[in-house]
C-alpha cells in the first residue's frame, strides 16, 4: 500500500453510480470504499475516517444533508472534506450546507474528467488524485469523552442534546432518551472506589455494542449513564433498555467484579421537541424516571408516558 494513501468513501443509493466512481477514481494513490446507505456510511466513517466523502444528496434512509449534519456536530468528523452529488449545485451551496467549511459540489450526472479534477483539487494535489490531508489526531475526540469509559462527557451531552432537539423538530422525527443507574452490591460498597473503573468499563462496552452510530452515549459519573437516541420511538427505546439490562445482568464479569452489581435501573422517555429543555430541567426529568424505576424494585425499567 502506498504511504499516505488517500481514503475516499463514496455514498450513493444507486449502485451503478458507486461502481462508476470506484472505477473512475481508482489509482495507486487512493483507497476506495463505497456504500449505498447514509446510515452505513456513518458507521464506516466513524470506524475508519476517510480523507474525502463523496456523498449523494438524495437518499432514502438519511439524506446527504442529514449525514452532513451529523458529521458537522461530531468533533472527530466536523472537518471532514465532503463532495456532494447534487442536481442543482447553486441551490444547495446557498442554503442546505452553507455552514460547513470543507464542502464542495458537483452536478449529477457528472462529467468524468470534471469529477477527477474536482477530487484531485479537494485532496490538495495538482493531479487527479494523490495523498490527502493528514487525519485528525485523537486529541479532539478525547476532549469530549470520559477518560475511563470513552463515552461522552455530560457537558458534551447537554450541548448535543440541545442540537438533537432542534434537528428532531426540524425534520419531524422522534427523539428518545435512556438513563441508567448501576447500584453496587453491599459487600462491594467498602471497596467501591477500587472497582468503579473496571465496572464502568464493562458497562460502557455493553452500551457501545448496542448503540447505533448516530446515538450519543454519555457517562455522568458514579455509574450513571444517559443515551440520546435520535430517530427512535419510545417503544424501540424500551426494547433498547431491556437489551441493555439483560446484557448487564447475564454477562460474565472478571472474577474481581463477580457479584458487584446489585441492581440496574433504567428510565425511558420520549422528548417533546416543542418543549424547552435546560440542563437542570432535563436532569430532573431523567432522575425522576430513574426514581420511579427504583420504586418498582431491582432491575426495573420505567417508561415515562406523556
Amino acid at each position: 500500500m502506498v504511504k499516505n494513501m488517500s481514503k475516499i468513501l463514496i455514498v450513493d443509493d444507486d449502485e451503478s453510480v458507486v461502481m462508476e466512481l470506484c472505477q473512475l477514481l481508482q489509482n495507486d494513490a487512493v483507497q476506495l470504499n463505497g456504500t449505498y446507505s447514509g446510515m452505513q456510511a456513518l458507521t464506516l466513517i466513524f470506524n475508519d475516517l476517510p480523507n474525502l466523502l463523496v456523498l449523494d444528496m438524495v437518499m432514502p434512509d438519511l439524506t446527504g444533508y442529514e449525514v452532513h449534519e451529523i458529521l458537522a456536530i461530531h468533533p472527530e468528523t466536523e472537518n471532514l472534506k465532503v463532495l456532494f452529488l447534487v442536481r442543482d449545485p447553486e441551490k444547495h451551496s446557498e442554503s442546505a450546507v452553507r455552514r460547513k467549511k470543507n464542502y464542495h459540489f458537483i452536478r449529477k450526472p457528472f462529467d468524468p474528467e470534471e469529477m477527477k479534477q474536482k477530487v484531485g483539487s479537494i485532496l490538495g494535489s495538482p493531479g487527479p488524485v494523490t495523498a490527502g490531508r493528514e487525519l485528525p489526531t485523537d486529541e479532539i475526540s478525547r476532549s469530549c469523552r470520559d477518560k475511563v469509559t470513552g463515552l461522552y462527557l455530560s457537558s458534551y451531552l447537554k450541548q448535543r442534546f440541545s442540537e438533537e432537539v432542534e434537528r428532531a423538530k426540524k425534520h419531524e422525527y422522534p427523539l428518545s432518551l435512556i438513563t441508567a443507574s448501576i447500584s453496587c452490591s453491599e459487600r462491594f460498597l467498602t471497596c467501591k472506589e477500587g472497582i468503579t473503573h473496571s465496572l464502568a468499563n464493562e458497562v460502557a462496552e455493553s452500551i457501545r455494542l448496542l448503540s447505533r452510530v448516530i446515538d450519543i452515549p454519555a457517562c455522568l459519573g458514579d455509574l450513571k449513564y444517559t443515551i440520546v437516541l435520535p430517530r427512535m420511538e419510545k417503544s424501540a427505546a424500551l426494547v433498547f433498555a431491556q437489551k441493555l439490562r439483560n446484557s448487564l445482568i447475564s454477562q460474565t464479569y472478571p472474577p474481581a467484579l463477580d457479584g458487584a452489581i446489585a441492581s440496574i435501573n433504567l428510565g425511558v422517555l420520549q422528548v417533546d421537541p416543542k418543549k424547552r429543555y435546560d440542563g437542570d430541567a432535563l436532569s430532573a426529568e431523567l432522575e425522576g424516571t430513574l426514581q420511579k424505576a427504583r420504586e418498582r424494585g431491582a432491575n426495573q425499567i420505567y417508561l415515562q408516558e406523556r
